[in-house]
């Protein structure tokens, strides 16, 4: 797979506590890792007001999928590429992570559905509908 440089991306350095004795990230950190990505996606995009904790609507996570395909070490820096899409309610997040060699170290997917405060789903604003209706993912990773 080339390096979707057209999608929108986020760049992190590794940090220390992130690792296991060899300096190597541990597993559990790159579901931060995408929810990083994700947030900064939301934030470049101008809907923030539409995501948690402005909103009584919540977008929650109904899954995760996450395939490790080499290690991240400290203190590198990871650069995440996201794609998007609407499947209905469902939003739909997927991830594709290159180390600071530009080898590919992790793809994965999110998936999260908006509700209200009694965990009901709920429609979209229309704002945040058109933004995932134009930034439509180009071809799937994971």
């Amino acid at each position: 797979m080339n390096r979707p440089e057209e999608a929108a991306s986020f760049e992190r350095k590794i940090n220390y506590y992130e690792t296991d004795v060899m300096g190597v990230v541990h597993h559990s950190h790159y579901l931060k890792f995408f929810e990083e990505a994700r947030v900064a996606w939301i934030d470049d995009q101008g809907i923030g007001q539409h995501h948690f904790p402005h909103v009584d609507v919540h977008w929650a996570v109904l899954e995760t999928r996450v395939r490790h395909l080499k290690p991240a070490y400290f203190p590198e820096v990871i650069k995440t590429y996201i794609q998007v899409r609407r499947e209905g309610l469902k939003l739909a997040f997927q991830y594709a992570t290159y180390s600071s060699k530009h080898e590919l170290i992790a793809l994965a997917e999110t998936v999260l559905a908006p509700v209200n405060s009694e965990k009901k789903p709920v429609k979209l604003p229309a704002e945040v509908k058109q933004v995932f209706e134009r930034n439509k993912w180009t071809e799937t990773w994971l």
